[in-house]
């Protein structure tokens, strides 16, 4: 081939694999709303649009109940720039589309780095130093903190001066599953608003509308998640059905339990060395799903009373999961803390079993 039909074929190639990209539909990056929540948001939503909204709000709720959602739905409505609505922001436009990919550049976002459990208080100060300026694009400015918990006395220490003088059009939105862990001179500055739990109905909806193809795992995951659709969605992830299958495995009939292989299985399903914890944490929720399941099952047959030697396993589970939970809360590591819970409870099953 010559060299001018070498590059005739590589402008073709070239203009074919654009026209392949372009045909590609984009990922969508309308901000997206939340849902299910009642009055007090849509009266915070206005005040946001008018810029009136109180400087600080501590969003709180349960793990996965849509907080970060609702942390960047305020956000947008403080820095959408169109008038067309007082309601809420338009969610389509450039400056939505940026908060919700963080690239807005009035958007400041405080989050534990990769692997790590805590919000450097470098970090926050570095915010901090940012807000001193004027914002960019001349409507407001606005950090998000998420997880607030995550950030340590010192870090909290460093929020206060700018919760008490934030500055004008500076607001800041700090998300809390556990609010009473933070400091009281912190929790007293900001406006509390309780992020709503979601009905079942209303999750097996979103479900049915994100992920349809995992239809066959929605039903365990609606009983399981505690009106969490965060929670709901994880629980149709492939891992978190490994996981369910796993821990339902161990869990039937009175076979010898070995606790340091099953573990090390249950390890060997994340991602990456840093993958434990994460995995960790899914292995104890389907050990309380599990153990949920059977209690409500007691219940049924019972006709809402739980059969006290029955139903002493499945409560032995759920209590010794919250006991694990709390041991990688102190950095226990995960493999220790999984294979002691299950030592624990293999010993409790086998004694109820011999009496």
């Amino acid at each position: 081939m010559t060299e001018r039909g070498k590059g005739s074929a590589g402008r073709a190639a070239a203009a074919n694999a654009e026209a392949k990209a372009s045909a590609k539909p984009r990922e969508d990056t309308r901000l997206v709303p939340p849902i299910g929540q009642g009055a007090l948001l849509a009266r915070t939503l206005r005040a946001a649009r008018s810029l009136r909204m109180h400087h600080a709000l501590l969003l709180s709720g349960s793990p996965g109940c849509g907080k970060s959602v609702v942390a960047r739905w305020i956000a947008g409505a403080l820095l959408c720039p169109s008038d067309l609505d007082n309601e809420q922001p338009c969610g389509v436009c450039r400056a939505c589309r940026r908060v919700q990919t963080g690239q807005h550049p009035d958007l400041h976002v405080l989050a534990p780095e990769s692997g790590k459990r805590e919000i450097r208080v470098d970090a926050v100060r570095s915010v901090l130093d940012s807000l001193l300026h004027h914002s960019v694009e001349g409507r407001a400015r606005v950090v998000v903190i998420d997880p607030a918990s995550a950030l340590n006395p010192e870090g909290q220490n460093a929020l206060l001066k700018t919760l008490e003088e934030p500055g004008v059009n500076t607001f800041l939105l700090l998300c809390a599953s556990s609010p009473e862990a933070m400091l009281p001179t912190v929790r007293s500055r900001a406006e509390r608003i309780g992020v709503r739990r979601l009905s079942d109905e209303a999750i097996a909806r979103e479900l049915q509308s994100r992920i349809p193809g995992r239809a066959a795992f929605f039903s365990r995951a609606v009983a399981g998640c505690r009106g969490s659709l965060g929670l709901a969605i994880e629980a149709c992830t492939e891992q978190a059905v490994q996981l369910h299958d796993l821990v339902a495995g161990i869990c039937e009939g009175n076979k010898p339990l070995r606790p340091v292989a099953v573990v090390r299985e249950a390890l060997a399903l994340g991602d990456g060395p840093g993958s434990a914890q994460s995995v960790a944490r899914g292995m104890l929720r389907a050990m309380r799903d599990v153990a949920s399941a059977n209690l409500r099952a007691l219940a049924r047959a019972e006709s809402g009373s739980y059969p006290p030697a029955e139903s002493q396993p499945w409560t032995d589970l759920m209590t010794l999961a919250l006991c694990a939970e709390q041991d990688l809360e102190v950095q226990i590591p995960p493999e220790q803390a999984l294979v002691g819970l299950l030592v624990q409870w293999s010993r409790r099953r086998r004694s109820g079993i011999s009496r």
